[in-house]
C-alpha cells in the first residue's frame, strides 16, 4: 500500500486541509501505527483507504482484494467465533 503526496480536505470544509503531502509505503508484513493529537487526520487516512472519501490530490495504491478477502473471512466466521466465546464464558460463569 502506498500513499503518494496525498492531500485531503472534507467536502464540507474545502478550505481546511486535513492531510497535506502524506507519503508512506507499506510492504507485505509491515505494520503502520498512526499517532498524533485529536483531529490530525489519523482516521482520515483509513477513511481514504476504504474509499469513504477520495483524496483531493495524490494517489493511494493498494491491493484491496487481499484486504476485502480478510474482512470477508472474518465476517463469515464471526458468528461461529462469538458463539464459541459465549459458550466458554457461559460455562465458566454459570457452570455446565
Amino acid at each position: 500500500m502506498t500513499y503518494q503526496s496525498v492531500n485531503f480536505a472534507y467536502p464540507s470544509r474545502p478550505s481546511a486541509p486535513v492531510l497535506t503531502g502524506v507519503n508512506f509505503t507499506l510492504k507485505n508484513g509491515m505494520t503502520l501505527a498512526l499517532i498524533g493529537e485529536s483531529g490530525c487526520g489519523k482516521s482520515t487516512v483509513l477513511q481514504l483507504l476504504l474509499r469513504f472519501y477520495d483524496a483531493t490530490n495524490g494517489s493511494i495504491v493498494c491491493i484491496i482484494i487481499i484486504i476485502i478477502c480478510k474482512i470477508l473471512i472474518f465476517l463469515l466466521f464471526y458468528d461461529d467465533l462469538m458463539m464459541l466465546f459465549y459458550d466458554d464464558f457461559h460455562d465458566w460463569f454459570v457452570g455446565e
